[in-house]
């Protein structure tokens, strides 16, 4: 009766990587938001002292791989990728430690609550050990190199191993909607950009662009006094050979004026500014989180 929530998954070449955190959707409540025309948050109910589970469902197969892993309870919006090395599974998220304040953010963006739910989010790199059969329980499992992640077997759940997880923290802080070159989705990859609010607001305060190295946790940034960039989309150039060889293309909305939207189109590189198209709209220009960019020929699902 507490399903939990999801709204991202990641992909290796074998997995698929499905995260079950506390966030659960109470369905007692949610029949009651039908009855009171409440919003479906409402429904939901972060469960305290509940571990975060990870699934391994097999491409070929689709059975669960027969380990449990868990860690300290989070919640992610958003994978940023996975990826299949020296037998252990990369899940890359952008993290919350709780998330149920994050909505109470939302409903008073400019309370104090602003100040006490960011500073636990963070992008993290989780990595779990395929096998375990030899485990001891005082050995952290992670072999991947230059990670501070860690794994360790904790016991046993349904005569099942139960290996316990503990993050590497690619960012100190909040980087929200990750966006990868995705000729790299399901492979070892070195960036993702995403978006971020430079004076700590989170949501609510959007106005830096940021690209990732996850192999060194270093960061360029790109931001304007007065504009509101949005989820950055990767474009490869023609024949690239280089992860970052392309363009990073923004939505972004001018705070002083609100009949005007911009396109913005970086050096993926360097974060540089290449150019920028300025649309003047028939009414306030609002922006969504995600975006889509296809070549000409490609089909595209539009929703």
């Amino acid at each position: 009766m507490f399903p939990s929530y999801y709204h991202s998954f990641g992909i290796t070449k074998d997995n698929l990587v499905f995260i079950e955190s506390p966030w659960r959707l109470n369905i007692f409540k949610l029949f009651k938001t039908f009855w009171n025309s409440e919003s479906i948050d409402t429904a939901m109910v972060w469960k305290e002292n509940v571990k975060t589970r990870f699934y391994l469902v097999s491409l070929q197969s689709g059975a669960i791989h027969p380990v449990v892993y868990q860690s300290d309870g989070f919640f992610a919006f958003h994978h940023i990728n996975a990826y299949e090395e020296d037998g252990q599974v990369v899940v890359d998220v952008a993290g919350y430690d709780r998330v149920d304040v994050l909505f109470e953010m939302f409903k008073n963006p400019t309370g104090d609550i602003q100040g006490q739910n960011l500073g636990s989010a963070t992008t993290r790199r989780y990595i779990l050990p395929l096998n375990v059969e030899d485990a001891v329980s005082d050995q952290n499992l992670v072999t991947v190199q230059d990670s501070k992640a860690k794994a360790f077997l904790n016991g046993s759940v349904d005569g099942k191993p139960r290996i316990f997880c503990t993050p590497h923290h690619l960012t100190d802080g909040w980087v929200e909607l990750p966006r990868i070159n995705y000729r790299f989705n399901g492979e070892k990859f070195n960036y993702f950009y995403g978006v971020y609010a430079s004076k700590g607001s989170g949501w609510t305060g959007i106005d830096t662009l940021t690209k990732v190295n996850v192999r060194n946790n270093s960061s360029i940034c790109w931001s304007e006094e007065g504009m509101v960039p949005f989820e950055p989309i990767f474009v490869a150039s023609p024949n690239s050979q280089d992860e970052d060889d392309g363009v990073i293309l923004s939505t972004l909305l001018d705070k002083m004026e609100e009949t005007q939207a911009t396109l913005l189109i970086l050096n993926a590189k360097d974060m540089q500014e290449v150019a920028r198209v300025k649309f003047n709209t028939a009414g306030p220009f609002t922006p969504s989180f995600h975006g889509q960019w296809a070549n000409e020929s490609d089909k595209t699902h539009m929703f």
